[in-house]
């Protein structure tokens, strides 16, 4: 359970959002610059992936909140399994429910493993939103600047 517990954290950690105030100051930083415009008119295009944008930007915090704690949870778990196997080596505590706490602690790792992939999931669509958004909304404010479209 202990090498599963930790390639599962590892999968976690290689996982973490990377240069995470740079990508939130940068997402900010481009709404707070579609705030300040008055568009006279928005294509519909343009207005889907601004959509899509802010649901990206507003999802950040909250995935690192995710990510913090279940962290936290993996490092819980791993002492709770380093206690249990050394009550099971020095034949502590009641011998008649080891089998019981070891079916418990799998289970909380199954359960760890599950909240891991769907952080994996929900990070890799942040960063795919903002890979694929975050120029293509720079560029078109620009361009829109550019060409005196707004006011």
């Amino acid at each position: 359970m202990t090498k599963t517990l930790d390639s599962t954290l590892s999968v976690l950690s290689e996982n973490k959002i990377e240069d995470l105030d740079n990508l939130v100051h940068t997402s900010q930083a481009l709404i707070g610059q579609v705030k300040e415009i008055q568009f006279d008119t928005i294509d519909l295009v343009f207005a889907i992936t601004l959509d899509r944008y802010k649901r990206m930007t507003d999802d950040i915090l909250p995935a690192q909140t995710s990510y913090d704690e279940i962290e936290e949870q993996g490092q819980l778990e791993r002492e709770v399994l380093t206690q249990l196997m050394d009550d099971i080596e020095h034949g502590s505590g009641k011998r008649n429910k080891y089998d019981e706490h070891i079916r418990f602690e799998s289970e909380k790792i199954t359960q760890l493993k599950t909240a891991i992939d769907g952080y994996v999931d929900r990070k890799n669509k942040i960063v795919h939103a903002y890979e694929e958004l975050h120029n293509m909304l720079s560029d078109s404010i620009a361009e829109r600047n550019a060409s005196g479209e707004v006011q």
